[in-house]
């Protein structure tokens, strides 16, 4: 349970350490989770099948749990954790805004963003000396100071007035760790992963769109990402039972457009069966997808 104040709460089976209490006894009261997230403010909690992973309002993520497959993101795999673990991003990623985290079965997803800020180019004029009629109906002092004005300034503040000298440029990336048995990181190469890595498919999908992601979500063995503004909805991963919403019946490591779904506001993703609510005018309708053994579609 995730507080308001930020505090993390856990109780109930502790076999794999995934209560983060620093033990792996089970517990039936609910008790605030130690170690380093005792100084810190969670703004979001993700459950996996053994294992949590949290964002923090300084855009750190930690991981605790099973390990098995890496999906704690911590370098390792095999040993279990019992205490909340920082994710260890290579450096190019570190200094991204961490948006959401969501948490597979032995998977881990968490969409980030990065801001470029490039100075416009311009074009400056030489100063030359001012002659003939300009020159004579100009005083000395005044072509100083014209001379001047076309030189390049330095400033030593930026204004709002600054602000539009620069071209500010929003990306959004989905970095995955964990379990690839499936294609469910979209590497290709079925090989687990204990460090985060861009899914690499994925940005070439977006940019080749011109799109943003918006919002993930992490099912049993396939992910689900949402296009900002259009709705629409790409998905990656374990598709045995349909999950992927493409209409077959098999895996694919390369995310892909789910055809004639549009206008969604928000995805969710459980063990093999998908869901999406969609604006349809004034109202709002729920499409689903998937497994559907236990009539979790709701048909």
């Amino acid at each position: 349970v995730l507080t308001k104040a930020g505090y993390v709460y856990s109780w109930g089976n502790n076999r794999f350490g995934m209560l983060g209490l620093q033990h792996f006894d089970a517990t039936l009261q609910p008790q605030r989770i130690a170690g380093p997230l005792m100084r810190r403010v969670v703004r979001h909690v993700a459950a996996g099948g053994f294992h949590v992973i949290c964002r923090t309002d300084d855009d750190e993520i930690y991981a605790w749990g099973r390990n098995n497959r890496g999906q704690l993101g911590i370098g390792t795999e095999g040993d279990d954790v019992c205490t909340p673990m920082l994710v260890q991003f290579q450096s190019n990623a570190r200094k991204m805004r961490v948006l959401q985290v969501c948490a597979g079965h032995e998977h881990s997803l968490a969409l980030m963003e990065k801001t470029n800020r490039t100075r416009r180019s311009q074009t400056w004029s030489q100063s030359v000396p001012l002659t003939g009629t300009l020159m004579s109906n100009t005083t000395s002092a005044q072509s100083s100071s014209l001379a001047a004005s076309i030189r390049p300034q330095r400033r030593t503040s930026l204004s709002a007035e600054d602000d539009e000298q620069f071209d500010v440029e929003v990306l959004r990336y989905v970095f995955a760790w964990g379990d690839e048995s499936r294609g469910q990181l979209g590497s290709g190469d079925r090989e687990l992963r204990s460090r985060p890595q861009e899914n690499y498919w994925l940005t070439k999908l977006t940019q080749s769109l011109q799109v943003r992601i918006g919002q993930i979500a992490a099912g049993g063995f396939h992910n689900l990402a949402l296009v900002e503004g259009s709705g629409q909805v790409i998905s990656w991963g374990a598709g045995d039972r349909g999950q992927l919403g493409h209409g077959l019946q098999f895996d694919n490591s390369k995310p892909q457009l789910i055809n004639q779904l549009e206008r969604a506001t928000t995805i969710a993703a459980g063990l093999r069966h998908s869901a999406a609510v969609c604006e349809n005018g004034a109202t709002s309708e729920v499409f689903v997808w998937g497994c559907n053994s236990w009539g979790q579609l709701g048909l």
